[in-house]
């Protein structure tokens, strides 16, 4: 049955069941507490809604007293877990070029996932967003940022370390694993969740890089998100893609930004059309041609660099 509210891929909760398990949770009493069957994780790149991948972490950090419980299953992921997205990570050149595939292809994991880089000649931030319900969850927000930097160290086999990060809630009373696990200055009440990384660390190679193999993975990646049906003002089907800036209905011709309020999930067949005509009658766009709206600077600050 397709999902028709905002949703990510089964696997961002066999990734999180397979860690719970390793604390002593159990699957059963998770998934009953999440609304989630056995049947809608048996294929792992089925879509299940993000409401339930929200109860899975509210339901585990009920259950642990352990406030480093985010922490410590993010360190368990591994990039290959993350299906075809992961496999065009590990087959990168350099884990710049991973991050922007990352960054690229987030949507497919989560309609509700942002990566974004940004930064200055000397560095570049790393900033995770999700939805807003787990944005600065604690539990959560630790987990996707060590999750992230165990797969740049996987990546480039070395257990490198950021030049800074940043988390967006209150500081703890104790920092000490924090410190152990990022080897990093760390930041606390930011606006956003952040790493930063140099440019050497970017351009180390991935030890399993493979141009050949990645090219044919992004192919795959870059299909399309959903089939809509057919334009009745060009004719031709329509279709929601994942782009650099975010998902988009295009009709082979003419292209137009998903806006706020429009979920690649629940997005129909009239709103589509009507997007399109609307960016057929928009005046031809007059924009310089930079990527600054995506890579703009960013420094550390108390409070954070701030989400495009």
């Amino acid at each position: 049955m397709p999902v028709t509210q905002p949703s990510g891929l089964a696997r961002l909760a066999l990734v999180h069941l397979d860690g719970a398990s390793r604390f002593g949770m159990t699957r059963p009493q998770l998934l009953h507490t999440a609304g989630l069957s056995e049947d809608q994780l048996r294929d792992p790149d089925a879509r299940i809604p993000l409401s339930a991948v929200e109860r899975i972490w509210r339901a585990t950090a009920a259950r642990s007293p352990d406030p480093l419980l985010g922490l410590k299953l993010g360190a368990t992921v591994q990039t290959r877990q993350l299906g075809l997205v992961g496999y065009t990570l590990v087959f990168s050149r350099t884990l710049g070029a991973a991050l922007e595939r990352l960054a690229r292809y987030s949507r497919i994991v989560s309609d509700a996932l942002v990566v974004e880089l940004g930064g200055d000649t000397d560095a570049t931030w790393v900033r995770l967003d999700v939805q807003p319900v787990l944005r600065a969850f604690r539990p959560a927000a630790d987990g996707r940022l060590a999750a992230v930097v165990t797969m740049c160290r996987e990546l480039v086999g070395a257990p490198m370390a950021p030049q800074a990060v940043q988390f967006p809630y209150r500081r703890p009373d104790d920092v000490r694993e924090y410190e152990k696990f990022f080897r990093a200055p760390l930041a606390f009440g930011a606006l956003s969740t952040a790493f930063l990384l140099t440019h050497d660390d970017l351009a180390r190679p991935v030890v399993w890089s493979d141009d050949a193999l990645t090219g044919y993975l992004e192919q795959l990646a870059s299909q399309p998100l959903r089939e809509l049906g057919t334009d009745p003002a060009s004719g031709k089907p329509m279709v929601i893609k994942d782009g650099r800036f975010g998902p988009y209905v295009t009709d082979g011709e003419t292209n137009a930004s998903l806006r706020k309020g429009d979920e690649v999930a629940t997005l129909t067949v009239q709103r589509a059309a009507e997007m399109l005509a609307d960016r057929r009658a928009a005046p031809p766009s007059t924009r310089r041609k930079n990527t600054t709206t995506r890579r703009k600077a960013a420094t550390p600050a108390r409070s954070g660099p701030k989400r495009s």
